[in-house]
């Protein structure tokens, strides 16, 4: 019998986490030191290379919106543009994710020019953004998601179980978003960081907050968990038999290309750490 479609995906993404991008390694290896200023150097150095995806990422749902005749699909994509856009109404945000990222950034040492300047950002993490406007723009909205929003499910250790006979996730380890917020929960704790720098992160997921303030922690609660779900239905319940083979290449270039931008970043992460360490 055919592996069933939404199992098809899923598949894809353990094969994702198979062979993570350098950015994992580079999180585990700036987790070796508590010097302050290199975590907090490292951090710039990751999160500056960040900022074309954070700002372009609701650029590109718009296109997909756009593009989709289904209102019930255009919802769950309006939702995740206001995620994106809509200033988060909790007293440590007041703002969206890009503003939120300007804030991270600047409470890093980066200056809004830094930010602007595109012609110093890597050209692998430029092609990536400049090829995802183009699938936005020009293909299918399922093609569109399958190939933007696969990332939404990069960053999830397990999905709920939607479907009977759906596939564990397995042993997955985050494409790098855990160990990010190790990383700047180490800043917050040192005094290098207050908590309302880091509404970035908290924004994706509030049960992080909890954690830090020793709550408990349900993380079926976290927007990283719905954004996953909502793909994973979407791109399930709305494609013809016939296009799931389109769908489900469009998926894997996605991981493909968002494996290559995080390859990059974690490329530049270690290259400073060479530098920071002195083992250039």
């Amino acid at each position: 019998m055919p592996e069933k479609f939404y199992n098809r995906l899923i598949q894809e993404i353990r094969r994702f986490h198979e062979n993570p991008p350098a950015l994992v390694s580079a999180y585990e290896r700036a987790l070796q030191t508590d010097d302050v200023e290199i975590l907090k150097g490292f951090s710039r150095c990751i999160l500056l290379n960040f900022r074309p995806w954070v700002v372009s990422f609701p650029r590109w749902l718009g296109h997909i919106y756009g593009n989709c005749p289904d209102p019930e699909v255009r919802r769950l994509i309006l939702e995740d543009m206001e995620d994106e856009d809509k200033k988060d109404p909790h007293p440590l945000a007041r703002d969206g994710h890009v503003g939120l990222h300007r804030r991270l950034l600047h409470a890093l040492g980066v200056s809004d020019e830094e930010m602007e300047d595109w012609d110093s950002y890597p050209p692998e993490i430029l092609s990536v953004v400049h090829s995802f406007y183009e699938f936005a723009r020009t293909y299918p909205w399922q093609e569109g998601v399958a190939a933007i929003m696969s990332s939404e499910l990069t960053n999830v250790r397990d999905l709920p179980k939607i479907y009977p006979d759906q596939l564990e996730l397995g042993e997955t380890r985050s494409a790098g978003a855990a160990l990010m917020w190790m990383i700047l929960k180490k800043l917050i704790l040192a005094g290098a960081l207050r908590k309302e720098d880091v509404a970035f992160l908290f924004a994706h997921d509030w049960t992080l907050l909890d954690e830090l303030e020793g709550k408990p922690v349900d993380r079926t609660r976290g927007t990283e968990v719905k954004h996953a779900v909502y793909v994973l239905r979407a791109l399930v319940e709305h494609t013809p038999p016939g296009r799931e083979e389109s769908v489900v290449r469009a998926f894997r270039l996605g991981l493909r290309m968002f494996w290559s931008y995080f390859n990059t970043m974690g490329r530049e992460g270690h290259a400073f750490l060479d530098r920071a360490l002195g083992t250039a």
